[in-house]
């Protein structure tokens, strides 16, 4: 890589850096694209930098990645599809079970479906304020 190609993609990096958008949106995208978590987070600050009509574009990238990643998570005999969970701070049994009964839902499997589905919605800090009301 050039030292142009490297200055472009860092410029690329910090633009993502800078926005709205976060991990969850790179790593759902990244899936999406076929490409790793950081060739989605330049690919995301490039279409920040080029402007609101790739901004727009971006957007619609960004319904079509999380639905088709909902489309997929489903409930499993084996939560290792849960990709998303299995990466996120709320894979840990306790915080699940703790979700599973502050949710209602019949059973830990079940929380981590709702774990995985709002990662991919990129709804992390609803997930954060919903554990902190779990444990207290």
């Amino acid at each position: 890589m050039t030292a142009s190609t490297q200055g472009a993609k860092d410029k690329e990096l910090q633009a993502f850096r800078n926005s709205q958008y976060d991990y969850w949106d790179a790593r759902v995208l990244a899936d999406y694209w076929g490409q790793s978590e950081e060739e989605a987070k330049a690919r995301i600050g490039r279409k920040i930098l080029w402007g609101k009509k790739d901004v727009a574009i971006l957007e619609q990238f960004l319904v079509d990645a999380r639905v088709k990643a909902l489309e997929s998570a489903q409930p499993a005999p084996n939560p290792s599809s849960y990709k998303l969970f299995r990466e996120s701070e709320f894979r840990e049994y306790e915080d699940v079970e703790a979700l599973a009964k502050f949710w209602g839902d019949p059973s830990p499997m079940d929380a981590k479906l709702r774990i995985e589905r709002n990662l991919i919605l990129g709804n992390d800090e609803l997930l954060k304020e919903a554990l902190r009301y779990a444990r207290s």
